[in-house]
């Protein structure tokens, strides 16, 4: 393979092309670009590529805001209607923050596990001399 499976989830981590390396493949904050803008590969055709960014949102929503929230109003720090609020509002804005994370995310699982159909390690290996 010309890139290896740690290149590939180097470079979506970082939402560049898995293929070419070329930054830009963020549309807007919530929307990846069908294709590499300078390749042309495209990002999981099927209708429906992107869902996974909604549970790694709420997982990672769970981790950073609400376990800790709950810790807190069981330690009697804060109250509970402070806890709720806390929790609801931190929520939104921890998967609102993240989501380019989260699609970077969705497209290194993807690539990884399919490093071999990449167009770049589908080319001949340069000899070695």
């Amino acid at each position: 393979m010309n890139v290896s499976r740690g290149d590939i989830a180097k470079r979506c981590l970082l939402l560049h092309c898995p293929n070419c390396d070329a930054g830009g493949q963020l549309r807007s904050w919530f929307r990846l670009h069908p294709a590499c803008p300078q390749c042309g590969l495209k990002h999981g055709g099927e209708d429906g590529f992107t869902l996974g960014t909604t549970s790694i949102g709420y997982v990672v929503a769970c981790v950073l805001v609400v376990v800790p929230v709950c810790i807190l109003v069981v330690l009697n720090i804060i109250p509970v209607w402070l806890g709720v609020l806390i929790g609801i509002g931190g929520s939104v804005l921890v998967t609102i923050g993240l989501f380019p994370v989260f699609l970077g995310w969705v497209l290194m699982t993807y690539y990884v596990s399919t490093a071999e159909a990449l167009p770049v390690n589908k080319l001949p290996l340069p000899e070695k001399k």
